[in-house]
């Protein structure tokens, strides 16, 4: 159910006329009735589709005015094309520009992180030159210690044998009693 001001709207015509239309078409009673205490005309479906047709029909433009109106709205719509292709262009070289921005300030932020991971590389490696140095160093000290370790259990042993001699052996000479080459 449509009401009037919505097909008037609609048809683009005065609530008058909608009214006269009604009244012509003989549409009051049956599809048409008030309702309200303001007597708001309700109009059902078939008679607002009857009336929208015949109020369209009575407004479409005779065929003299319509080839008038052609090169009329052709010469409109060029500078409206123009106006709309202008404002794409304008908005495309905006993106652009605005992407050009963003790549170059992601390529500068690329070469910072390029640096910061050469000097962190370089850095790893002097670090790791560091540990194996001191590595080797201490596989040194082990060493040492290690042969210094073997010259002490070998001393404490000449040394308890030294002690551990007879009289005679202490008197005679430590023959066998020392190790060789000593």
């Amino acid at each position: 159910m449509a009401t009037l001001k919505e097909l008037a709207t609609r048809c683009n015509v005065s609530k008058m006329t909608v009214i006269r239309t009604i009244d012509s078409l003989g549409l009051r009673g049956e599809h048409v009735v008030k309702k309200g205490e303001r007597g708001m005309l309700d109009i059902d479906d078939y008679a607002a589709s009857l009336i929208a047709d015949t109020l369209m029909k009575r407004a479409e433009p005779q065929p003299a005015k319509a080839e008038e109106a052609q090169p009329a709205a052709a010469a409109d719509a060029a500078p409206r094309e123009s106006e709309t292709a202008e404002v794409y262009r304008s908005w495309i070289e905006d993106s652009r520009r605005a992407y050009e921005e963003r790549i170059e300030g992601l390529k500068e932020q690329l070469v910072a992180k390029d640096a910061q991971i050469a000097q962190l590389t370089s850095l790893l490696e002097a670090q790791n030159a560091s540990i194996e140095k001191e590595r080797d160093e201490a596989r040194e000290a082990s060493a040492a210690l290690r042969d210094a370790l073997v010259r002490a259990n070998s001393a404490t042993e000449t040394l308890g044998r030294i002690k551990s001699a007879t009289l005679r052996q202490r008197l005679f000479g430590f023959r066998g009693l020392l190790p060789s080459g000593e």
